[in-house]
């Protein structure tokens, strides 16, 4: 397993508070490395001043690629909001709004719709530094944007919509590893001088209770990355809603098959790094992004026990092709082939969005609705058609 030394000329606090915390406590869960390398209020990852997001960060997420994914949320929003209380603005809670694009988008489509005061945003964010960066993105589309920003989800119930793009797979992660017929946790633990991952106890038993829920054979060495912390968001979130209301929820991950598959030896975790994916989590403590699949079955079983029901999951791309965005991505492609090169690039960008072969099977959808006494058939989640390659798109085919 990886090891990672730390450097005497360039000593990481936060890498410094770990050791000292392992030295305290012993061996430490993989899922309480994770939440500190990420979400620790000083030197957490979220927290450094460098930028995380876009072509300047470690990733990009679907909002900084292209303003067509908020527009899409927007019509889904628009329809949810239709079953809604009429007589009153819905409100919509963004958790964890990035850099601001996602919310931007959605609230100038609701202003291009003419339905500027229908809609009450509210975002809530941890960090002070993505909440200035946020205000500035939106104030520069638009300057008296009906945004406000909430210190707690408690603070802005009661909520009709809540959404989350690549939110909880940002969540901490129990790391399994199967070995001799049982699974055990990984650790991280300081062994001749370097940060190291161990097997250990598990810390949580809905870990591995998710895994074999799955149906899932594990192979000798497997590694599977379970996400329990997305489940007590959502607890959490329940307690903010109003009496109907939706949850739209977009991340990696899948059913549990998906995310738990042999097939996937080493698990979901990934690491990134400007813009590259990189293979080890000890390294570059709070400086370099990590991020697992959620396991959308175990989301539906939790939105259950709460009394919600769920609809989906669905790949992204099926659920931006049926709100349309197939239709930009076609105005795109007759403009270029007038010669348009801004509009090649464009379409370019639209089209990863929603196709099978870029991020449109990487990130899937799943709503939880509350109050309805029988689940609302969303557009987003209808049976979808299959695209148009970008070939016939270019050729205007298809």
């Amino acid at each position: 397993m990886p090891t990672s030394p730390q450097s005497p000329e360039q000593p990481n606090p936060l890498e410094t508070l770990i050791r000292r915390e392992i030295a305290r406590q012993g061996p430490m869960p993989f899922a309480r490395f994770m939440d500190l390398a990420l979400h620790h209020p000083e030197h957490g990852y979220y927290a450094k001043p460098e930028p995380v997001v876009g072509t300047e960060g470690d990733f990009l997420t679907s909002p900084a690629l292209h303003p067509a994914f908020g527009r899409a949320l927007w019509r889904q929003i628009d329809e949810m909001a239709g079953l809604l209380d009429a007589s009153k603005p819905v409100t919509v809670l963004e958790i964890g709004a990035g850099a601001g694009q996602m919310a931007r988008d959605i609230l100038a489509a609701a202003r291009a719709a003419g339905k500027a005061g229908s809609v009450r945003y509210l975002i809530r964010e941890q960090s002070r530094r993505l909440r200035q960066q946020q205000a500035e993105t939106i104030a520069a589309s638009w300057a008296d944007a009906p945004v406000a920003w909430v210190d707690s989800l408690e603070a802005a119930r009661p909520v009709q919509v809540v959404v989350m793009n690549e939110l909880m797979s940002a969540l901490p992660v129990h790391r399994l590893i199967y070995e001799d017929g049982a699974w055990r946790e990984i650790h991280v633990d300081v062994r001749d001088g370097a940060l190291t991952l161990v097997p250990g106890p598990v810390t949580d038993p809905r870990a591995p209770a998710a895994v074999a829920q799955a149906g899932i054979e594990p192979r000798p060495g497997q590694v599977v990355d379970v996400n329990t912390a997305a489940a007590d968001m959502l607890v959490r979130i329940a307690g903010c809603l109003d009496e109907r209301a939706f949850i739209l929820n977009i991340d990696y991950g899948g059913p549990a098959q998906l995310v738990y598959s042999p097939a996937r030896p080493q698990g979901s975790l990934r690491c990134y790094y400007k813009q590259a994916r990189v293979s080890d989590p000890l390294a570059r403590i709070g400086r370099q992004d990590l991020t697992a699949d959620v396991d959308f079955d175990l989301l539906a079983r939790t939105a259950a026990s709460l009394g919600l029901a769920s609809l989906g999951p669905v790949p992204q791309g099926a659920f931006l092709v049926n709100l349309g965005i197939e239709q930009e991505a076609v105005e795109l492609a007759a403009r270029a082939r007038r010669g348009d090169l801004a509009a090649d690039l464009e379409l370019q960008k639209v089209y990863a969005l929603y196709a099978p072969e870029a991020l449109g099977r990487s990130f899937w959808v799943m709503v939880h609705t509350r109050g309805f006494p029988q689940p609302p058939r969303l557009r987003g989640l209808a049976p979808a058609p299959v695209p148009r390659t970008y070939v016939d798109l270019l050729l205007g085919g298809g």
